[in-house]
């Protein structure tokens, strides 16, 4: 389980791979509490590798101690500001309805509607909203969740993702 870097999607160094020039730029409440595992936090917890089933190759993103993520873009490979059309999460082992979340944001940061996630106990959940062509997105917050996933002892609702997929960032 290693610490995920929040600008790992979002290098603008031409010698790095193209796939470390997505545009994402991943920001959570808590210092390092963005992560990636590769045995779906079955370190912190030994029942979340059968709750985490993957859909994509077997790495698992979860927030720690919180369950909030923000999302922003910029132009892949460079550091101009940008938004997307649509974005979308597929989560892990949804418990709770109206829990997990998607909310979109405008350039002026007004909210273009909250979506939620269908519970989906062990299984894939996805939330995926495309907008109109006038409408730009500069934002997404991720709710994942009742909690981050190392408060092992309650019993709230915690939720991995397993991929986000979004369309190329436009320059604002």
């Amino acid at each position: 389980m290693n610490t995920f870097p929040g600008d790992f999607f979002a290098q603008t160094d031409a010698a790095l791979p193209n796939g470390r020039k997505r545009g994402a730029v991943l920001t959570s409440t808590f210092a390092n509490d963005f992560r990636v595992s590769s045995v779906a936090f079955d370190d912190i917890y030994s029942g979340f590798a059968t709750q985490f089933k993957v859909f994509s190759r077997k790495l698992v993103f979860c927030t720690m101690n919180g369950n909030v993520l923000d999302v922003t873009f910029k132009v892949p490979g460079q550091s101009t500001d940008a938004t997307v059309k649509g974005f979308g999460v597929i989560f892990l082992d949804v418990d709770v309805a109206n829990k997990t979340s998607l909310e979109f944001f405008d350039v002026d940061g007004n909210s273009l509607g909250k979506f939620f996630a269908k519970p989906s106990d062990k299984n894939f959940s996805f939330i995926g909203v495309k907008f109109k062509e006038k409408t730009f997105v500069s934002k997404v917050r991720i709710t994942a969740g009742e909690e981050g996933i190392s408060k092992t002892s309650s019993y709230n609702d915690k939720v991995g993702m397993d991929d986000f997929l979004y369309d190329e960032p436009v320059a604002k």
